[in-house]
């Protein structure tokens, strides 16, 4: 490896230790997963400005919209795959930047990986070849499809969030197979009334209710379930062949049961979820009236696709939020859809020092807050931090 590679300072191999031992505190107790995350230099997938916070427990930005996954949901994801076994071949569906094919290729024998965008898919090609990886084949495509052409596979991960479960994957596994799957929540998107999560990208929202329906039809069973705090929350699901007589966990029956107690089952819930959807963005839309009859100079914090929805419903504009702020650089100078509310850069926060930031990216308020919090240490600027979902509160670092 190179000096790169081997990383130093907050890219160091200690530093990727640290990381390890965090995991196995967190749960993953596969060691030959938590053995392959500490070979792998996740600072190298990253880009170079943000390589410090790599072995962080945070999703990091990776151009195009796309992250790479916290590392904790790539050892997990993994872990399920191998279900306690070898691997022979694997098919990845959303390679991002490489690093998860990058793990698998110290677990399985074979691994080919499926991305749809090409630019992000030749970053990974080259970091995959700048490690000697060789077993590793990477496609542009539609995962969604799969690669029938060397099917079937002893494993397939859907890294990217599923908005179904497609059928020629499910054609694709191999006999005693797992796929594992994740995908956007229905059960916290209710109960917490997420109503900015409906939005273009990410239109399909699951439930593990569906799913012990619709899998039978294809022969396939759910036999675990593992939610996931991540945007929201998700659900990552194991399924296998109904025909292999697989062992269910009883993760799978917990989730039933909390999505009944939610009233999943009925379409009443879904009802009172357009009702507290309403009554949050009515809530949105006072808060930030009261602000300005305090004359309270506010910013929001991130350019979210989920944002344009939240202040639409609120009748929000640039009168009552005269700007947010967005560390892409392709965002800045944009306004947010349907507003006239303009992306700037989040230096812009320290020169003009808003009496309040509105965090608009609330499901990592955590990172947001932390985030701010470092950047004005030292300089006398103490904003109040409001998180408007998805329950509207004031938040500081030290609670986060």
């Amino acid at each position: 490896m190179s000096s790169n590679h081997i990383g130093i300072g907050m890219t160091s191999q200690r530093t990727r230790m640290r990381m390890v031992q965090r995991l196995r505190e967190q749960g993953i107790r596969d060691e030959v997963v938590l053995n392959a995350m500490g070979e792998v230099p996740r600072h190298i997938f990253v880009d170079e400005a943000l390589a410090h916070r790599a072995y962080e427990d945070i999703a990091l930005p990776i151009g195009f919209g796309q992250t790479i996954s916290n590392p904790w949901v790539v050892a997990r994801m993994l872990e399920l795959a191998r279900n306690g076994g070898p691997l022979g071949k694997v098919l990845e569906i959303g390679t991002g930047c490489g690093y998860q094919a990058a793990v698998l290729s110290r677990l399985a024998k074979q691994v080919y990986s499926v991305e749809r965008i090409s630019q992000l898919l030749m970053r990974a090609r080259l970091k995959l070849r700048e490690l000697r990886i060789t077993n590793v084949r990477v496609k542009h495509g539609d995962g969604h499809l799969g690669l029938k052409e060397v099917a079937p596979y002893d494993a397939i991960v859907m890294a990217a969030a599923a908005t179904h479960v497609p059928d020629a994957l499910l054609a694709q596994l191999a006999p005693g197979g797992r796929l594992v799957l994740e995908f956007h929540h229905l059960l916290p998107m209710v109960e917490q009334a997420q109503v900015d999560t409906v939005r273009h990208g990410h239109w399909v929202y699951l439930s593990m209710t569906a799913l012990t329906r619709l899998l039978p039809l294809h022969d396939l069973v759910p036999v675990r379930a593992v939610p996931v705090p991540v945007f929201g929350g998700s659900l990552r699901v194991t399924v296998a062949r109904l025909n292999d007589r697989p062992e269910v966990d009883a993760s799978v029956a917990q989730v039933l049961s909390a999505e009944r107690r939610a009233g999943l089952d009925e379409l009443e819930s879904l009802v009172q979820f357009g009702q507290n959807g309403r009554r949050t963005a009515r809530a949105f839309a006072r808060h930030l009236m009261d602000a300005r009859e305090k004359h309270w100079t506010v910013a929001g914090y991130g350019a979210p696709s989920k944002a344009p929805v939240l202040v639409s419903l609120a009748g929000v504009d640039d009168d009552l939020l005269p700007y947010t702020v967005d560390l892409s650089t392709a965002k800045q100078g944009c306004r947010l859809p349907g507003t006239r509310i303009p992306i700037l850069s989040p230096d812009e926060l320290l020169a003009r020092r808003p009496n309040e930031v509105v965090v608009l990216t609330w499901d990592i308020a955590d990172e947001i807050v932390h985030q701010l919090s470092r950047s004005a240490e030292g300089t006398g600027w103490q904003p109040k931090l409001f998180v408007p979902l998805p329950a509207p509160r004031y938040v500081s670092a030290s609670e986060m």
